[in-house]
């Protein structure tokens, strides 16, 4: 019902046709010169003068009769006697009623007299009266095209298009009126200002094309409301439109919100039960996971630091035996005192090395009483000196030994979705540098 109800008024102010949309006054001033001309097509001679000069609109008309007026104004003058004619034959002209009144007593005296200057007096007032109608009707025509011209642009429609162009044909009418009694003679002028009156001659015109100018513009104030409705209803329509936006928008920020709460909870689900995935192993399992790594050729390392740590405290070393202080060396200052990870390499000789044996203990026992992870390789006093020497430890046995003590120190990786990969690892492991690589995961 809106779409209907916008299309019908759209007709008050949007012309029907495309082409009009863009329609000016010289269109519009082909056409009324058109119907001028079939409505005075007896007489030629008067828009002969038109149809010769070509002039394309009514701006070069109204120019045309101005350059005709000021031509007129330029050849009568300005004189000062016909200023004070003027204004002795309007005061004079103001009293000839009571003169009619009293000359018909005395016929014989001045009947002949006062009317030939009653004729010359009305004379004289009706040429003042024609060149003012004539001068105040050019004025509110040029204010009438310009106001039209406007009015077609805005709104180009059939009905405000006839109406213009009958106001057209009434200015063209207007025009060639005034531009013929601008070129007549001054004695023409004094007959015409008594036989033909102005108001006799250019009232109708005038009076015509100001009914006319008022029909254009009260049309346009109606094309205006008609434009303004379609706007509300425009802006109604627009408004609604947003309103079920925004419902749909809110509708959409729920699913979202639902959506969201159900990730949040497939979530906790998938959390839960990575955490039942997750288990922790038991002792019997980290004991057979640490099976795998251990290292027959080399003792427990509880057992091997327990022992260390005794024979250490029951041997003391003596004083000429320790030998210099190495701890105090700069280089052993420097590594104990740096937060990042370092290596140190201390070597000592054949009578230095229960001391130095001593020291690891100590500095094992250090550690483990400041809740610190340590893991170490001690090599502990082995009672059958003769199997110590036959045996040969590689360099993958101390990496399996310490990763050994990594798994056991590193609870976090007490799981099976930790542990798992590394078992992988394990089986596939084939040089030093993967072993150095498993050791590097489990810390």
């Amino acid at each position: 019902m809106e779409t209907s109800g916008t299309s019908a008024l759209s007709a008050w102010y949007i012309s029907s046709e495309a082409s009009e949309c863009t329609a000016g006054a010289e269109r519009v001033f082909k056409e009324a010169l058109a119907e001028f001309s079939a409505e005075f097509s007896k007489d030629g001679k008067q828009q002969k003068w038109i149809t010769d000069s070509k002039y394309g609109n009514f701006e070069s008309v109204l120019a045309s009769v101005e350059e005709a007026r000021v031509y007129y104004e330029e050849r009568k003058g300005n004189s000062k006697l016909r200023k004070g004619l003027v204004h002795l034959s309007e005061k004079l002209y103001s009293y000839s009623s009571i003169m009619d009144v009293l000359l018909p007593q005395r016929p014989e005296y001045s009947t002949l007299a006062y009317s030939a200057m009653k004729f010359l007096l009305l004379s004289v007032i009706n040429h003042h009266k024609l060149v003012s109608q004539l001068c105040a009707g050019l004025n509110s025509i040029a204010h009438v095209i310009s106001r039209a011209q406007l009015i077609i642009q805005l709104y180009p429609t059939q009905q405000i298009r006839q109406v213009i162009v009958e106001i057209y044909v009434h200015i063209l009418h207007f025009l060639l009126r005034a531009l013929s009694w601008y070129r007549e003679s001054k004695m023409t002028h004094m007959l015409q200002a008594i036989t033909r009156p102005a108001e006799l001659r250019y009232g109708d015109i005038l009076a015509a094309i100001s009914s006319l100018s008022d029909t254009m513009s009260k049309m346009a104030l109606a094309s205006s409301h008609a434009e303004q409705r379609d706007m509300h209803a425009c802006i109604t329509q627009i408004l609604h439109e947003q309103k079920l936006n925004r419902e749909n928008v809110t509708e959409l920020m729920t699913v979202v919100s639902g959506m969201k709460l159900s990730m949040v909870t497939e979530q906790g689900i998938n959390a839960s039960a990575r955490i039942e995935f997750r288990q922790r192993l038991s002792e019997v399992q980290l004991m057979q996971l640490l099976s795998q790594l251990s290292v027959a050729v080399l003792p427990d390392p509880i057992k091997a630091f327990q022992l260390l740590l005794f024979v250490s405290k029951k041997r003391q070393p003596k004083r000429s035996i320790k030998g210099e202080a190495f701890r105090l060396d700069s280089r052993i200052q420097k590594w104990n005192k740096s937060k990042d990870s370092s290596l140190v390499i201390i070597n000592g000789t054949w009578k230095t090395r229960f001391h130095l044996q001593s020291f690891c203990a100590k500095s094992i026992a250090i550690l483990f009483d400041a809740k610190c992870p340590v893991i170490w390789a001690l090599k502990a006093p082995n009672v059958d000196k003769m199997a110590a020497d036959q045996t040969q430890v590689t360099t993958i046995d101390l990496l399996k030994y310490i990763i050994s003590q990594a798994i056991s120190v590193n609870k976090s990786i007490h799981t099976d979705a930790a542990l798992v990969p590394h078992l992988k690892t394990h089986i596939d492991v084939k040089s030093e540098e993967d072993w150095i690589n498993i050791l590097a995961l489990v810390l």
